[in-house]
């Protein structure tokens, strides 16, 4: 059984929590721990030689946009040029990391002859996309209506999402604008087969490695030609969620994917996001947590530079259309460029307790129409308070004696021990005030336990709130005797307060009582009998089958059975007057057979009804059908031939 100091724990542990996971839904940046675990994942084996190409430039790749720099940069440049470089994906990969590397040098002459001899019409859109970036890489200049033609040609044979992104990707490095309007017009059709998920995320058909080519390849195409990118402001966010959804990846390839598409959106010329979120806890108190600061990030989890942060109304989420502070100017934390902080207890007005909303807006310091999110972004923070008890009183009435009362002071406990019989009634009266202002607090959770020190029976009884401000609790122990299993003996009484904005919970040992029920049960059962009966073994349940219906009397059986026999007998007696004829009866071996086979059926028949059950039968009947069967078609067989 759950002990109800257990249930209290468990009531406030789940208010708090409520507290903690409000705004859940916010789009959340990278975080130090999303780059640690991202790290790890491309993390490269000792000697280099264990890896492949692509596992390298994953990881140098992922080390570019988040670290801006690549420690052993010159030991990875010297292991990629040993490589031959005998196939296009080779050459791609070397090409790739060599770029991301300052001042390594391949032996770009002999890449792009080996690569112009690998280039033919039969290629697939992969090999065409890495043939075209690998001499982009190396600064060669790419024939732009050659690598177009070769293109249309592969998406015709193949025309895929994940094809039409890495097209998109080369064509965005295409020098004549030509060459790039057949790709370019297919933007908007591509766009529109995005597919939306719970109304948050926007991603394409095939996961994301499609999702990634096919957006770095509209963004960076439409940048080249210097056209719209047809993407709207909301589905961009929608886009930015979903990769963002992605990060818990799990290969170097999906990390790359990730990361490269995550920091197009920290420098393009259409859409730039910000991250606008909570940091640390967003539960406040005067003593305990008087800060809330607010995290401004691009979706990197980085600095966007100087911005200013100001919270434009907070409202209480029962009331949301009274402003109850409006232009809170949050003040940037010193050693960290991200982090902006208001101190919501600073002045004497403090806020009362409860669920607030408030909305922010970060302004650049120069205004930049890329800028997405950054303006009414709903941020949910609660405000804590303490709460005392006051005017508590504990009263025992009797109706002949008269009313005794109590004073109660928390946190102390009464040191009598307080007679209780069955016959008199129990009172309890306290009001609740925030530490505060001194004003009455209602609270989700307030109610009292009797203990039985003896047993470790635990009673509940739940307070009820007056129109006073006054929580009571009143036992008319007579009624309430079942309660209890009419067991008397010494009870610990005992307060309970919780509620999700009391920073910490009251438990209080008020005192103890000693009540006596007067009932029969009481007196010839101990204690410790009464507590256990209820965990004992219950009464066995016994299943009664139906009873079978009574059949009728034998008379009735024998009379229809002899009635149903009464054409056999008509038979027999027939053939007494007329007599049989036996002239054409041959007595062959098919002849016998049958006739006994047919005889020893009926035969089976009887037995059946008299005492064989249906599966005995069967498996006779069988074998005697398969004799009647077979005999029967040799006895019909040889009157026919007899009659020709």
């Amino acid at each position: 059984m759950i002990s109800f100091q257990h249930f209290i724990f468990v009531l406030i542990l789940s208010g708090h929590l409520f507290t903690s996971i409000q705004a859940i839904d916010e789009p959340l940046s990278l975080t130090d721990n999303d780059k640690l675990r991202l790290r790890k994942i491309v993390e490269l084996k000792t000697p280099l030689s264990e890896n492949t190409l692509a596992n390298i430039y994953y990881n140098v790749n992922l080390r570019i946009h988040l670290d801006k720099s690549i420690t052993e940069s010159q030991k990875i440049c010297d292991h990629i040029k040993k490589d031959s470089g005998e196939t296009i994906e080779s050459i791609y990969f070397q090409t790739s990391i060599a770029k991301l590397i300052t001042g390594c040098q391949l032996d770009q002459t002999k890449l792009s002859i080996k690569l112009q001899s690998l280039i033919n019409d039969d290629l697939i859109v992969m090999d065409i996309y890495r043939a075209g970036l690998s001499l982009a890489n190396m600064g060669k200049p790419l024939d732009s209506a050659k690598f177009s033609r070769l293109l249309i040609e592969a998406l015709k044979r193949e025309d895929s999402l994940l094809n039409t992104g890495l097209a998109f990707q080369l064509a965005s490095k295409f020098s004549k604008p030509q060459d790039q309007n057949p790709f370019v017009e297919k933007i908007a059709d591509v766009i529109v087969q995005a597919d939306e998920v719970n109304a948050k995320y926007l991603q394409f058909e095939g996961g994301l490695g499609v999702s990634s080519a096919v957006i770095r390849g509209i963004y960076q195409l439409a940048t080249a030609a210097n056209k719209p990118v047809g993407i709207t402001a909301a589905q961009a966010t929608k886009f930015v969620n979903y990769f963002l959804s992605r990060k818990y990846v799990l290969t170097p390839k999906g990390v790359s994917e990730v990361i490269e598409t995550l920091a197009l959106f920290t420098n393009n010329k259409y859409h730039i996001p910000y991250m606008i979120t909570k940091f640390g806890s967003s539960a406040l108190s005067a003593t305990e947590n008087p800060i809330l600061t607010i995290k401004v990030t691009n979706v990197l989890g980085e600095s966007v530079g100087p911005v200013t942060v100001t919270g434009t109304s907070l409202s209480m989420n029962k009331d949301k259309n009274n402003a109850i502070m409006k232009n809170i100017s949050f003040k940037p934390v010193v050693g960290d460029s991200t982090l902006f902080a208001y101190d919501f207890f600073a002045t004497k007005s403090s806020l009362s307790s409860g669920f607030y909303t408030m909305t922010v807006n970060v302004s650049p310091q120069k205004p930049d129409a890329r800028i997405l999110g950054n303006n009414g972004i709903p941020i949910g923070l609660t405000i804590l308070t303490k709460v005392k008890i006051d005017s508590a009183e504990l009263t025992i009435t009797d109706a002949d004696v008269g009313t005794k009362t109590f004073g109660l002071i928390y946190p102390s406990s009464l040191d009598q021990l307080i007679d209780v019989d069955y016959l008199q009634r129990i009172q309890m009266k306290f009001q609740i005030k925030d530490s505060q202002n001194d004003q009455s607090v209602r609270v989700h959770q307030a109610f009292v336990r009797f203990y039985h020190l003896d047993t470790k029976q635990e009673i509940t009884f739940v307070s009820e709130l007056d129109s006073n401000g006054f929580h009571k609790i009143d036992l008319n122990l007579p009624a309430k005797s079942k309660d209890f299993n009419d067991l008397s003996g010494r009870y610990q009484l005992d307060l309970y307060i919780g509620d999700p904005l009391i920073i910490e919970a009251i438990s209080w040992k008020i005192g103890t009582i000693n009540l006596q029920f007067g009932s029969l049960q009481s007196n010839s059962m101990t204690p410790t009998a009464i507590h256990r009966n209820e965990y004992l073994p219950k009464p066995e349940i016994k299943h009664i089958f139906r009873e079978q219906d009574k059949r009728p009397p034998a008379l009735v059986s024998n009379f229809f059975t002899i009635l149903a026999m009464l054409p056999l007998l008509g038979l027999f007696v027939a053939w007494f007057k007329i007599g049989v004829n036996l002239s054409n009866f041959k007595f062959s071996l098919s002849a016998l057979l049958f006739h006994g086979s047919i005889a020893a059926i009926f035969l089976l028949y009887v037995c059946f009804f008299l005492k064989l059950n249906m599966f005995q039968t069967i498996k006779y009947l069988a074998g005697l059908s398969f004799i009647a069967y077979l005999s029967g078609h040799s006895l019909l067989s040889n009157l026919i031939r007899n009659k020709k």
